[in-house]
Parts: C-alpha cells; structure tokens; sequence
C-alpha cells in the first residue's frame, strides 16, 4: 500500500474497485437488492477499465451470486441490466482499443512477454520463485511469514465454520493465477493480498478472541502480534520512507541488517514505488537550449517526464550529455565521447554525486547544484509527448498512410569538406509497421555527395517500434567527403525495406524520395 501510494499507476484503483465490487455483490447475496447488483457491475467494469488484473475477482463473485440463485433466486431481468451497465462502460473504451491496428502487438505482448504463451510452450508454468522474491522485498520475510501463519489459521477456521468461502477464493483465483499462468508476475502479486488479508484477519480474531478471557495466554498472544506488527513497521520505514540511502538501489551495501533474505539481490525490472532521487528536475532547469539535444545513460521514457520533453537524441549529435550515476535503467554509451568534453555541471542529491552534465561548449564546473530541495511537480502540458517537430515543418505521407514526415532540423555548422550536416527528420506513424524500414538521407545531385542510411534514431527505434500518433524525433549525420567541392546539393529524404531495397512511395508527389532543401557546403578553412 505504502509503495503503490506513492505512484500514479493502476494497482490502487484496481484494489479499490474490484473490493467495491465484491462489497456490493456480498449485500446482494444477502439482501437481495437489485441496486447491489448494478454497483456490483459498474465497479467490476471501473476496475477492467484500469487493469485485467480486475477479472480475478469473477470467482468469488460468481460464488456469492451462485449462493443468492440457489437459497432465495434472482431476478434474471436485474442481472441481465447489470450486465448491461457492465458492457456498456467496458465497450466505451474497449470496442476502439480493439479495433485499434496496434491491438494485435498489445495481445502478443500479453500472451508472449508476460504469460509467456509460445509455439514451444504451453498454458501452465511455474514462477513460485519469483512470486516469492517480490512479495520478500516489498514486505520483510517476518511479515509474510506472520502472515502465512494467520491466512492457514484463517482457512482452518473458514473449513470448520462453513463459512468465509470468498475470501478464500479472492486468495486463491490470483494466487494460483500467477503462480502457474503468469510467467512474469512482477508486482501483480499483489492482488493476492486483500484474500490473504481478509483470511488472515479471521484467523488473528481467532488467536484474540479469549483476551477478553482471564489468564496470561491471551495477553501473550496479543504481545507477539503486536511485536510482529511493529517488526514489519520497521522494515516499511527503511526501505520506502527513508530514503537516505537509498536501500533497494544500493543492496549489497545498504540492506536491512535485521531483516533476513532468501535472495541476494533484488529482481531487475518491475520495481515501483520505492524512493529514488536523481536530481533531474535540476539538470532541467539548468540545461539551457542551447545544450539541447542531449543524450544520457538512463532510458527516455525517465528522462521525458523530469526533462518536460526537452529534445533528446540517441545518435552522435548530442550538445549536452547527462550521466547518472545510478540509473534506473541503464542504457549503453560510448565513453569516448565523452573524453573531450568537459563537465559542464555537476547535480548532487544529498551530498552524493547524482548527475554529471558534460557539454560541448562551456567553462568546467563550478558549485555542485544541490537537488534534494528541488520541486519536483511538472504540470501536464509541460510532461506531455511532443506533437509537433522541427523547425521546418513539412508534410508528406509514405507507404499508402503508414507514416508522416512533419517536419525537419537541418544544422550546417560543419558544412564543409570533411565536416559534417545533420538533419533530425519527424515521422509521425499512422499505422503499425509489419518490417521494419530504414531511412536514407542523401547529399545528391547526380552524384552521391554525402549520405547517412540507417534505422530511425540509430537503431534505437525500428519502425516495427512505432505506435499509431507517436512523433519519432529520427538525427542523422552525414559525414562529408574532403574532396567534395563547394556548392549547393539537394537534401533528398525517404524509406526502404532493407531486404527488398524498395521505396516507400511518397503519396503527395507519387515518387519514392523526398526532396527538402538545399545545402550550402562552404569551402574548407
């Protein structure tokens, strides 16, 4: 709860709505009241609409509606209205997301990174393991033991009572979901836990039920739950409240020394909510225009949000570099880039070196820039992705409506013979890509003066990549000849299949490349 707090993710709403669901469908089963029954549905759509992970709650809602059918009967014209609003407010969203040509890449995702459905594979796998680690790391080893202990208790006390039947199944129907369905569960685990909270708070009023009673026993057991209660307390404040250090980032150094692992170190990929400063809100604000663009070590989807989508580049013809020191997701880099340029700005978050800035241009560093005190919020129009690019805005359509050029950056500083021109080119998919495509950028007028062939953004983002609306900032540089003599050279533009070497056809013009200016190559110093 602490970690999924303190993210804009769908894990709260999912927990909120489904548990809504199940609250109205139980006051059905007993009261019978058509009204129930609509919340019931309303509430289970909310939650799909935020996340599948909402279906797991069907089992236990069916057993409640199946209890109500067979002891008092239904009223099938209510549950048929129910259904009704259910669908209804699924359809808004899902009959568009369905017909969507990116729907089938959303479904293969699912079925083969996920569940991990393939040709050589079956339905059924086992992440036991895996469940294990991330339910030990985001709570500590005496908690889930405690826990486990209370939910077996629960149960006994569920088997014996004939009672309690739909907490066992809000438990179990995830569990056994993601234990031997899923093969990548991350953090979905937990939708297991409000069952196990649910049992585990029978069996715990079980252990209480004689305090009121005289004698030591009670009072012990009590104790211990309370000792246990404040145990789990503590681990929660190490690892998500306080954040100096940074415990999950800095394991092997900095992992609670009372609370017992069977891992060594925490899973790669799938880790939310738990604290992390870089201190990119200062680089920033501190990046002038000038410097941009710039590149980093740490992914774009980290960077674009804190940077308000300064203008990045994955290629060579960065102005600015930012090297985090501890990156969240690591991306490859060529250091010796970095060799020449000087450390421009250095960002410091708690007095530990966060972010170098090298730049191309520029006196070496002075005072460390101090981030921990930074406001952080960024308004949405300053986070939202770019809809617009270039300085030269253009517009042609390739391969009978696949993608759109909308615009482009030329910069000639180096526009001499054995110097350099890059241009950024923005495409704007419109639709799926089956192959992926490369594009070429040529200096041509009848003879090759420079070119630069290659997939978009130097290979970081093939157009198999791209999805319907997305604006692909997309550089290439192209190196210039020394023997290439002075003069204007048509800048000609386009795409082709690597394989078959042909052209899309550009449907403005009916010709396969795309001519954009002129450049001006100025004679050598």
């Amino acid at each position: 709860g602490v970690a999924f707090g303190r993210i804009v993710q769908y894990q709260s709403f999912v927990m909120l709505w489904s548990t809504l669901a199940v609250l109205h469908m139980d006051r059905f089963e007993k009261e019978g009241r058509t009204a129930d029954l609509w919340l019931t549905a309303v509430f289970l759509a909310g939650g799909l609409l935020a996340h599948y992970d909402a279906i797991l709650v069907v089992p236990a809602l069916l057993w409640l509606f199946f209890r109500r059918w067979r002891q008092h009967g239904v009223r099938w014209t209510a549950v048929f209205t129910a259904v009704l609003w259910g669908a209804g407010i699924l359809l808004l969203f899902y009959l568009p997301f369905v017909s969507n040509p990116n729907f089938a890449r959303t479904g293969t995702y699912l079925l083969r990174g996920r569940v991990g459905v393939n040709e050589t594979t079956g339905v059924l796998s086992w992440s036991g393991p895996a469940v294990w680690q991330m339910i030990t790391l985001y709570n500590s080893l005496y908690f889930v033991a405690g826990l486990g202990i209370l939910v077996v208790l629960g149960c006994w006390r569920v088997w014996h009572r004939k009672e309690g039947e739909t907490a066992v199944l809000l438990f179990l129907a995830p569990l056994i979901f993601y234990l031997f369905i899923v093969v990548d569960p991350r953090t979905h685990v937990y939708t297991f836990f409000p069952g196990a909270v649910l049992l585990a708070s029978a069996g715990m009023d079980w252990l209480l039920g004689g305090v009121s009673r005289p004698g030591l026993r009670p009072w012990l057991v009590a104790g211990a739950l309370a000792v246990w209660w404040f145990i789990s307390a503590v681990y929660i404040f190490q690892i998500y409240i306080d954040n100096t250090p940074e415990r999950v980032r800095t394991w092997a150094e900095n992992r609670p020394s009372f609370f017992p692992t069977t891992w060594d170190e925490p899973p790669l990929y799938g880790l939310f909510g738990f604290p992390h400063h870089t201190g990119w809100r200062a680089a920033a604000d501190w990046v002038p225009a000038a410097g941009l663009p710039y590149a980093s070590n740490e992914e774009q989807e980290i960077s674009a949000w804190y940077m308000a989508q300064a203008l990045r580049t994955h290629c060579d013809n960065f102005e600015t570099f930012i090297l985090a020191t501890n990156a969240q997701d690591e991306l490859a880099y060529n250091a010796d880039l970095l060799a020449d340029m000087p450390v421009q700005q250095v960002v410091t978050v708690n007095g530990r070196s966060a972010l170098k800035i090298y730049s191309r241009a520029g006196d070496p560093a002075g005072s460390p820039i101090e981030a921990a005190d930074r406001v952080l919020w960024r308004s949405p129009a300053q986070v939202a992705p770019r809809q617009t690019g270039g300085q030269y805005p253009v517009h042609f359509t390739l391969g009978n409506g696949a993608v759109r050029l909308v615009g482009y950056d030329l910069d000639t500083r180096q526009a001499v013979p054995g110097g350099q021109v890059t241009v950024t080119l923005y495409w704007q998919a419109l639709a799926p890509f089956a192959e992926n495509y490369q594009v070429f950028t040529h200096l041509y007028d009848g003879e090759m003066r420079a070119q630069h062939d290659g997939a978009p953004e130097c290979g970081i983002m093939p157009t198999t990549r791209w999805e319907p609306g997305q604006l692909i900032p997309d550089p290439h540089i192209m190196m210039i000849p020394l023997d290439t003599p002075p003069g204007e050279y048509p800048l000609s533009v386009g795409m082709y299949n690597l394989i078959t070497e042909e052209r899309l056809v550009v449907e403005e013009t009916d010709q396969d490349t795309i001519e954009l200016t002129a450049v001006t190559i100025q004679p050598g110093p």
